[in-house]
């Protein structure tokens, strides 16, 4: 009798909560010309989505010719909402920074999207990323040069309304434990 108890109440319990779970897009592309524009467009059913990050990892040769003084840059756009621009290795907020070769740099940014934004990019259940790369960034056939974007949110699942007759099988289940409490104090 114990064990039914626990089930249903445990059971009642998974029924009335609201479950979030966490979810994540992503892209990746690789570089075939020099100073190539990235779109990367993320896909997704998405319910009602909070606390977005879109994370980018860009690798590629972040130097130009001047090699100590002159930097290679990128930007960053989601729906034409831009996220960051001159942005390098050596930029704050840069992390991951693996140097390959002397001119072969990979790194990371997140960007936080907030609620508005994020519901903004993604009602059409889509959302479109322009990694820019600055015209000096060229292309070596040694290398992978590449861009890769994440989506990365909280996804809130609305709560299942309890229907009447799990309330009703809960205060019957307590009734009979009751009972069986009080049949083992006659005995």
């Amino acid at each position: 009798m114990k064990n039914i108890y626990l089930t249903s109440m445990a059971l009642t319990g998974m029924l009335i909560g609201t479950s979030i779970s966490a979810a994540t897009l992503t892209d990746s592309q690789i570089q075939t010309s020099a100073g190539q524009d990235f779109t990367h467009i993320l896909n997704g059913p998405i319910s009602d989505g909070t606390g977005a990050t879109l994370s980018v990892t860009v690798r590629g040769d972040f130097y130009s010719q001047n090699f100590l003084s002159n930097r290679e840059y990128f930007s960053i756009a989601i729906d034409n909402n831009t996220l960051g621009s001159q942005l390098t290795f050596d930029s704050p907020g840069a992390y991951n920074v693996i140097q390959h070769t002397k001119n072969d740099r990979e790194f990371s940014f997140d960007f936080l999207i907030n609620n508005a934004l994020f519901s903004s990019i993604m009602s059409n259940q889509e959302a479109v990323v322009l990694v820019d790369f600055a015209q000096g960034v060229t292309i070596f056939s040694d290398y992978d040069f590449s861009s890769k974007v994440s989506l990365n949110y909280n996804e809130t699942v609305s709560p299942v309304p309890v229907p009447a007759a799990i309330w009703l099988f809960g205060s019957a289940m307590m009734g009979f434990v009751g009972l069986s409490r009080r049949k083992k104090l006659q005995a």
